[in-house]
């Protein structure tokens, strides 16, 4: 409170002296009030005495008054000193008590400015700051309820998500079944299938149910595949060999291509592990995408080679240390004709091989 190291220390000086007190205001009370012969008795007495010898003489009535409201103010001094004889502390502790608070209050006021104005202004700041704090937690707890909003929303639309690629998942199971038929992979079964992780972590973003939701939604996806009747659906990535994997990325591209998002299609390796009827398959499915998208691949096959619209033969030199890779446009029959030769015989062309090479492109003509 204002000013309470001056009323500590008057309180502390009143406790020091408290005993010197106590005497000094009971012998007052007692020589007043209370004694034989005590003040207030001896001018009673002379009041009255003057009473009487006032019906002689009328002049001594003011006299006798003063007596008496003399007597009445010291009947009113002895009570004021009984009320405060009894509030007079005479209990050790009570001394040790206000050192103690005495003491506080100077350490405080050193440790914030050396006066009790700085101190309520250090400790103004400071209930300042407690009210940033408080306002920091009710921050706090509507930011908790706008992150439980928020995952409450994120829950639903993982769910929806998850929901429409199951249905997206059967679709295109269903779909390239279809694709690999005309791959000479018609006795395969392709699925997508879906899995959950479940996490105990809090700071994770997940379902009500516990399910992680990341970046990419709440799904782990997998291509499954059984190459064979009778065998188990393993994933795609472990079972799968070059000439399968070509086959059913080509499938599937075969199927997404359906989708406005695909324009152009870029094909590399999709003829790895495959050759004869198979390879021919492959090529006739390439043309058929070719009809609505623009389609590049890179072959090493006759087979497949010669259904393309545009041909480039591709070539690595190394010159002067560096390798460099040229690709030539083969813009007439002839040309065109002398490297689905070489792609057929190698680096030695004969006439049945040119004669092979012509055939093979006079059939995609016929």
């Amino acid at each position: 409170m204002p000013n309470e190291d001056e009323a500590l220390e008057k309180k502390r000086k009143a406790l020091l002296n408290a005993s010197k007190i106590f005497e000094a205001v009971n012998r007052s009370i007692h020589e007043v009030h209370d004694r034989e012969g005590s003040l207030i008795e001896r001018l009673s007495f002379l009041r009255d005495g003057m009473e009487k010898v006032s019906m002689a003489d009328e002049s001594l009535e003011k006299i006798a008054r003063q007596f008496s409201s003399t007597i009445f103010e010291l009947q009113d001094i002895a009570g004021e000193l009984r009320d405060f004889s009894s509030t007079i502390d005479l209990d050790p502790t009570s001394l040790e008590m206000t050192d103690q608070r005495l003491d506080l209050v100077s350490r405080l006021k050193r440790k914030y400015g050396g006066s009790l104005d700085a101190l309520f202004d250090a400790y103004a700041a400071m209930l300042k700051k407690l009210s940033h704090t408080t306002e920091i937690e009710t921050q706090i707890k509507t930011f908790e309820k706008d992150v439980l909003i928020f995952s409450k929303k994120i829950d639903r639309k993982a769910k929806k998500l998850s929901a429409l690629r199951k249905t997206a998942g059967e679709k295109l199971s269903k779909l390239s079944k279809n694709e690999l038929e005309a791959l000479e992979m018609g006795k395969a079964k392709f699925e997508v299938a879906f899995s959950s992780q479940v996490t105990n972590d809090m700071e994770d973003i997940a379902t009500a149910d516990r399910e992680k939701i990341g970046p990419d939604g709440m799904d782990k996806i997998r291509f499954l595949l059984s190459p064979n009747p009778g065998e188990a659906l393993k994933p795609l990535v472990k079972i799968a060999s070059g000439g399968e994997l070509s086959r059913i990325v080509l499938a599937l591209k075969a199927v997404l291509s359906k989708s406005k998002s695909l324009e152009t299609l870029i094909f590399d390796e999709v003829d790895a592990g495959i050759g004869g009827a198979t390879s021919e398959k492959v090529g006739i499915k390439l043309k058929q995408l070719s009809q609505k998208h623009q389609v590049i691949c890179i072959t090493h096959l006759a087979q497949i080679a010669k259904y393309a619209a545009n041909q480039f033969r591709i070539s690595k030199d190394v010159i002067n240390g560096r390798t460099f890779t040229t690709i030539v446009p083969l813009a007439d029959e002839t040309a065109r004709i002398e490297e689905i030769a070489r792609m057929i015989g190698g680096s030695s062309i004969t006439d049945t091989t040119l004669t092979h090479a012509r055939e093979l492109l006079d059939q995609t003509l016929s």
